[in-house]
């Protein structure tokens, strides 16, 4: 009974992750930039080095 339930949670988990990464891809169509946010200063410097002087504030 436990590995129906278990196979049956799978499943659903599953379709439901499917069905959500589907319908974000169709959003961000019309949208070309690309957006980085970061917590730690290091990873926000790291980010700054790899895309330039391209601040968009």
């Amino acid at each position: 009974m436990k590995k129906y339930i278990s196979v049956l949670l799978i499943v659903v988990m599953a379709s439901i992750g499917l069905a959500v990464c589907g319908s974000l891809s169709s959003d961000n169509s019309n949208n070309k930039k690309i957006k980085v946010v970061t917590t730690i200063f290091s990873e926000y410097d790291w980010g700054k080095e790899i895309a330039g002087n391209t601040d968009s504030r």
